[in-house]
């Protein structure tokens, strides 16, 4: 979303001046400075830009901040300082605050490699997008759903650290146990198990069956 701000300038003084305008403490890339000539630049690159004002006149410079889709959670403080062309020295400062909310939205996608077993275990994977803006921690288990101790699940790694935008995979490897149990002949015996991802700081996760 893009927030607007409005900045109303009073010139006080006795004669003809310009005022510039900078916002620090944000990247440039955030900020559109659109002064009332219609003259537009984004962020700092302004500065060659300004508005004019005669004496005991006052104008409107209007700033759009628009925040990326990536920006971490969490609250932050701008600085706007407004520069007179005839009194350099003048400090005219404000602050603008902004919280970002937490948005929470995880993609998990379930991937048969390896199915069918014989002398090579079988092979899955979970990958995991973080389209969010916070720091997500997920923690993956395997569970048996035939009952027993059929298989012995290795999952590598065991938990995944997204970043907001980043996408991870962990590998889940299947390795049926003991052989003797296996057939000898026929088409074989199906083992059921399912995976099921987990949040450390118990933030929601989509409802995706993993089987």
């Amino acid at each position: 979303e893009t927030l607007e701000c409005q900045v109303v300038v009073h010139n006080r003084g006795q004669r003809v001046d310009q005022f510039r305008l900078r916002c620090l403490d944000l990247p440039a890339e955030w900020l559109t400075i659109t002064y009332p000539q219609g003259f537009q630049a984004v962020g700092v690159s302004a500065l060659d830009r300004s508005l004019n004002l005669n004496p005991s006149d006052q104008g409107t410079i209007t700033v759009l901040l628009t925040v990326p889709p990536n920006t971490l959670a969490g609250s932050y403080v701008a600085t706007l300082q407004l520069q007179s062309e005839n009194q350099p020295d003048l400090a005219l400062l404000d602050l603008i605050y902004l919280s970002v909310s937490p948005v929470y939205q995880v993609n998990l996608s379930f991937r048969t490699l390896v199915s069918r077993v014989q002398y090579q275990p079988g092979v899955y994977a979970v990958q995991a997008s973080n389209l969010g803006n916070t720091q997500r921690t997920l923690e993956f288990h395997a569970l048996p759903l035939d009952g027993g101790n059929l298989c012995t699940f290795t999952l590598d790694p065991p938990a995944l650290h997204l970043a907001p935008q980043q996408t991870q995979t962990t590998q889940i490897t299947v390795q049926p146990h003991p052989r003797r149990k296996r057939p000898w002949v026929g088409g074989g015996r199906v083992i059921n198990f399912a995976v099921e991802a987990q949040d450390q700081d118990q933030h929601p996760l989509p409802e995706i069956p993993m089987q």
